[in-house]
Formats: structure tokens, sequence, C-alpha cells
């Protein structure tokens, strides 16, 4: 309700308008996360056009955008890799008519291919594969076996290179304590939470301070919880694991005090709600993640386990990418992969992508918070090194988890970017819409 989206669209009118350097709409990259919010977007835009055309009918420029609009690159994520992966087929070394599969076809073929890989593991009989069964199992059927190596094969496809981030773990988990690429990782997720559970506790206390009948109730415990957040996530950006683990270890929470005599009930539980919502947050970084000290990791590996793992998931991996092939058939992940193979050499964009580049001035993308690695790797690469991509989002909006969405990318620009009223010339910025308009 704070206008991400309109301000979005005023920004492109300002684009199109600007008598300096006016762009054409056909110049510009709009991006968002479905195809109900791409057909919204191109709507407001034209909507606005027409408005903007009523007002000054000889405007032959305006004209011409709003003749244009139906040509205008408003798209969503993945229709945006797929018409890239068509139209570089040969590059990619597949058909160019392939068909993309649907949900419940991938989860079909996901199982029917895991099946076979996990045969195939049992005949050969690995040291690493029966450490890992050892692990999961316990004697009884594996369900949980095969729903880990599935687990870890969908989380690792939000890396823009699977394979190569995957080879990184296998190599770290042999190297002492945890900077390792698995232990980046856990803080990195430890971090997004912490961040996730904080920005409640901010809001929590900047509604009740002021509210005089709650103020003293409430107030001790929500700042003590926000000192803690703080606390934790200064440690966290400080990097060294063993004093991430001793913050999280030493979170406490203590007590609402009794507000019995506050009439606004519903006030009182939202405040109670996004308490609690710090609270999951402390319990699952404090249970999943950083759970052990480095020197406690040491005992407390399963190197040949997770090494079997490792295994596993590339095995499957290669599996389900040749049953693919054989279908002529590509999911939603490869749609990404494909773009991130056409855009990147040797980890710097590609000349495709600086060509392509060339004809965007200007990349937008709304919803940003619910974009993952490879998604931002894609618009990376499409930009003029960043210095043309427009951001819109609200972290506390994310809702494609699910879907491998990663809200630590759209909180660390948020921190890194400076207001726009003192960022340098050149610098990126940010803007905080902070009003409620609904």
């Amino acid at each position: 309700g704070a206008g991400k989206t309109a301000v979005l669209v005023e920004r492109v009118l300002t684009r199109l308008t600007d008598r300096d350097d006016p762009v054409d709409i056909d110049r510009l990259l709009l991006v968002t996360f479905t195809n109900a919010a791409a057909a919204e977007m191109r709507e407001r835009i034209g909507r606005a056009l027409g408005d903007a055309v009523a007002k000054n009918p000889r405007d032959t420029r305006l004209r011409r955008q709003l003749f244009l609009v139906h040509r205008a690159k408003i798209t969503t994520v993945h229709a945006l890799c797929l018409s890239l992966a068509r139209e570089q087929a040969a590059a990619l070394g597949i058909a160019p008519d392939f068909r993309l599969m649907d949900e419940n076809e991938g989860k079909i073929l996901r199982a029917e291919v895991l099946e076979e890989v996990l045969d195939a593991a049992y005949e050969r009989g690995d040291e690493g594969f029966f450490a890992l069964c050892d692990l999961l199992t316990a004697g009884r059927d594996d369900k949980k076996l095969g729903e880990v190596i599935l687990s870890t094969y969908e989380k690792i496809q939000a890396h823009p290179d699977p394979r190569a981030f995957l080879a990184d773990v296998r190599e770290g988990l042999y190297a002492r304590g945890m900077d390792t690429p698995h232990g980046r990782v856990l803080l990195a997720q430890a971090r997004a939470a912490a961040e996730h559970g904080a920005a409640f506790l901010r809001t929590a206390v900047d509604e009740v301070t002021g509210v005089d009948a709650l103020a003293d109730a409430y107030l001790p415990a929500l700042t003590s919880d926000l000192n803690q957040a703080e606390r934790l996530l200064n440690a966290l950006h400080g990097g060294d694991w063993d004093t991430c683990v001793e913050a999280a270890r030493s979170i406490t929470f203590d007590r609402l005090g009794a507000a019995h005599k506050f009439e606004d009930k519903a006030f009182l539980e939202e405040i109670k709600a996004m308490r609690e919502e710090w609270k999951t947050v402390a319990k699952s970084i404090r249970d999943k993640w950083l759970t052990v000290t480095a020197e406690e990791a040491e005992y407390d590996r399963g190197l040949t386990a997770l090494a079997g793992l490792c295994d596993m998931v590339d095995a499957f991996d290669d599996a389900f990418a040749a049953a693919k092939r054989a279908r002529n058939a590509a999911d939603f992940n490869d749609l990404e992969h494909f773009a991130v193979r056409l855009l990147y050499d040797k980890g710097e964009p590609s000349q495709l992508a600086k060509t392509l580049s060339e004809g965007f001035a200007e990349i937008a993308v709304d919803e940003y918070q619910d974009t993952n690695a490879v998604q931002d790797a894609i618009f990376r690469a499409l930009s003029r090194d960043e210095t043309n991509l427009f951001m819109v989002g609200d972290v506390k909006q994310s809702i494609y988890g699910f879907r491998l969405a990663d809200p630590s990318i759209f909180l660390e620009k948020y921190r890194a970017f400076a207001d726009a009223d003192t960022a340098q010339d050149g610098a990126p910025r940010r803007v905080i819409l902070g009003q409620n308009f609904r």
C-alpha cells in the first residue's frame, strides 16, 4: 500500500517524457514475477499514457509511446528467459521447439528419476552412499533419503552455477573451522532470517513508542529483543562463526508486561504477532543454522555421508537432465540457468549480454524482494554495470520462499545504499516509501 508499483509506472512516464533525454518505451525492460502482475503493469502504463495523450493530443511523442506500448518488454523473469533460450537454442545445444513442463509433470518425472538413481546407487554400494543411508534411514524405508536428495537438488538451483557450488561444498567438507562454502551458506541464511525478524521488531517498537498506556508494559521487552537482534546482526555481518553462535545462544525473551486496561485488543495482537515472528526466527537460527561452534563441528560433520549426498545430487542432476532432454522438455529452473549460461562467460558478462544490454536504456524490477541469486545475476548481466537498474520491493512482502526467493539480496542493497538525498552523484541510492495509502 506504499505505492511501489505506482512509483515504477510514474518513473516510466518520466523517462518517456523527459525533455532532455527521452526514451522510447520499447527500450525499457520491465520485469515482474507473475503473468497477472505483468499484464496489470502494461495496463496501468497504457492507461497513464492514454490520460497523458488526452491532456496533450498534439504531443506526437506521447502518441508514439501509446502506439509502442504493446511492444514494450513488460514481462516475467521466466518469459524473458524462455524467449532468450529459444532465440539462442543453437548456442545452448538444444532444440528451439523444446516444451516447458508443468509443475505436475516435473514432479512425476523427478520421482521416477530418483527411484532409478537410488536403485543404481544400491547396486554400486559406494561407501559414501551407505554412510548417507545409515544417517537418514535408520533401517527403515528410504523415503527420508529421497526427500533429502531432492531438497538439496532444489535448493542449489538458486545458485547461478549449481554444480560448481556443490563442488565447492564438497571441497569445503574437509577444511578445518567453518570458513567453508557450507559455513558461509549457513551464515547467509541466518543473516537473512535475522534481518526478517529484526524488521518486525523495529516496526513493533515504532508502533508502541509514544503510546503512553502501553509503553511501560511492552517497550522494555521489545527493546531488549531489538537490542539482541542488532547484536546478532552485527555478529553475522562481522562473519566470525563462533561469535555468531554465541550471540544466537545468548538470546532470551523477557515477558511482556500486563496491558489489561488497554482497549485496542486488535493492536495488542498485532504487536504480539510481530514479536512472535522474531521469536520464531531466533529459535530457527539457534536450532537450524548456528547449532554448533567450529570446535564442536569438527566432531559432527559426518564427512563421508555428506560427500555421499553430493555424489547423489550430482547423479540425480545428470539423470534428470537426460530424462528432460529425451522428452525435449525443460522446467523453470532450466530457463533461468539457460539464461545464465548465455549471459556469462567465465564469470563475466558475455558478448551476447553486452549486446543485449545496449538495447535497454533502463531495467526496472518490480517485487524485487522475491528475486533469487540466479535471477539477480541475469538482471546484472543485462544491465550496464548495474548503473541502469531500478528495483522496487518490500522485504516484509516476500512470499516466494518456496520458489527459492532470497530476500537477503534485497536487504543487502537496502543496507548498503545511501538515502537518495545524501548519495553522491553516480552512486546507488535508496528511496524509502514510508506512507501507506490503503
